[in-house]
């Protein structure tokens, strides 16, 4: 480790002085975790542990073991306490305290709710889009690119649960349908019996049925101001059996409640692997998917967060670009900022 600068030289002569052991000097591998891990969260932050430490993999600091996650696990835990890497560049995002929301005086929270306050962009947009993210992890930096933009963001955390894909989809069956048509829709072919269907596939069919039939009267008691229009879901996720197999799950169970959206798996992408020379893992062959995986792509496996976060961001903001009215966007945005300006004068001419 390079010489300490005087401040924590200061540090460990008083630790010392109180029978407190001083920080070791570091191995020139650990140093360098740290270093490139500054430069990492110099670009985007906040990130988690695992988040730097899949970055330093795809950068060929590290080997993707389990062992060197540890080390750098350790090497920040190290860093943040010696002051060396500030405690807010690195988030939990499993462990965040569910705080009440209070606020000084009125005055205060007038200044919150302003600040708040969006109009819905997506009433003068022609095809409405969402993104679903397989990490948590990623969050964070997703939300601050999607948010310009009133994008949805789901996060998976794995396959999503049956309530959380209704939830989707009665979103979806809005935009689809719109609610300015009373013509009455027919049932998708997928949930209507045939005279050669066995008992096995009409109760499949029957149950099929009853989801569209139940989406479709929670939707008509409680439709929502849309117009037709098509829905695309751009999908981020790990480039592994799981990760594949998450996207066929989700589009045949979105299609169980009789919404059909385009789902587009903008990453991880095959290749990306090459492209950016990502560090592959080999496919978990425990996994019930894998054969079917390995046999369509390889024996390769690719977590999404070793995707540089600059070409990951920039992919996600491109793709709503692209699919986005972005003159009718600004639009909106800015008479969301002159409404904005209204209510301030407002309520300052009040007080």
């Amino acid at each position: 480790m390079a010489d300490q600068d005087p401040v924590m030289r200061v540090v460990d002569r008083v630790f010392r002085k109180h029978g407190v052991r001083p920080r070791r000097r570091r191995r020139a591998k650990t140093q360098r975790i740290v270093d490139v891990a500054l430069e990492v969260l110099g670009e985007y932050r906040p990130m988690t542990v695992r988040q730097v430490y899949y970055q330093l993999v795809a950068r060929h600091i590290i080997e993707n073991k389990r062992s060197q996650y540890q080390a750098v696990s350790i090497a920040l835990r190290d860093a943040r306490k010696w002051g060396e890497i500030p405690w807010e560049w690195i988030e939990d995002r499993l462990r965040r305290p569910r705080r009440v929301s209070m606020w000084h005086d009125l005055a205060e929270f007038a200044t919150t709710a302003v600040n708040s306050y969006r109009r819905d962009v997506w009433e003068t947009q022609e095809h409405y889009v969402e993104c679903w993210l397989e990490k948590d992890a990623l969050s964070g930096l997703f939300e601050d690119v999607l948010r310009p933009y009133g994008v949805t963001l789901n996060v998976g955390r794995g396959y999503d649960g049956w309530s959380s894909i209704r939830n989707a989809a009665m979103r979806y069956l809005a935009w689809e349908r719109g609610n300015d048509d009373d013509e009455e829709e027919p049932y998708p072919e997928e949930v209507l019996p045939k005279t050669e269907d066995s008992t096995e596939v009409l109760n499949e069919k029957l149950r099929g049925f009853l989801a569209v039939a139940d989406a479709r009267k929670a939707f008509s008691a409680n439709p929502l101001k849309h117009r037709p229009r098509p829905v695309t879901v751009l999908y981020f996720g790990d480039f592994d059996p799981s990760g594949r197999d998450m996207v066929r799950s989700l589009e045949k169970r979105i299609n169980f409640f009789g919404t059909y959206p385009k789902i587009r798996i903008s990453a991880l992408l095959r290749s990306d692997i090459d492209e950016y020379d990502l560090p592959p893992d080999f496919a978990k062959k425990t996994d019930s998917r894998a054969a079917s995986f390995i046999a369509e792509h390889g024996d390769i496996s690719v977590e999404l967060d070793a995707l540089p976060v600059t070409v990951l961001l920039k992919r996600l903001e491109d793709s709503i670009r692209d699919i986005m009215d972005l003159t009718a966007l600004d639009e909106v945005l800015q008479a969301e900022k002159e409404d904005k300006s209204r209510i301030t004068l407002e309520w300052r001419a009040k007080s």
